[in-house]
């Protein structure tokens, strides 16, 4: 599965892990554009947090992006 990602007006595609955590977030993007607001963190990362629905889809613990 591939998806688009725009990181500051850059679009860049992405291929998601065949995995259900991965079809999970596939099946949410169907829906509409998921919007996540990052901060710095560490100096060489970004960190945030998603809710939209998170915790329908997955649990708490497992509601990261790794890009």
């Amino acid at each position: 599965m591939e998806i688009f990602v725009i990181i500051n007006e850059q679009k860049l595609k992405a291929v998601l892990a065949e995995n259900s955590r991965a079809l999970a977030l596939y099946k949410e993007l169907e829906k509409g554009d998921i919007i996540i607001n990052a901060s710095d963190y560490g100096g060489f990362e970004k960190a945030a947090n998603y809710h939209r629905r998170c915790h329908e889809m997955m649990s708490k613990s497992q509601c990261s992006l790794v890009i």
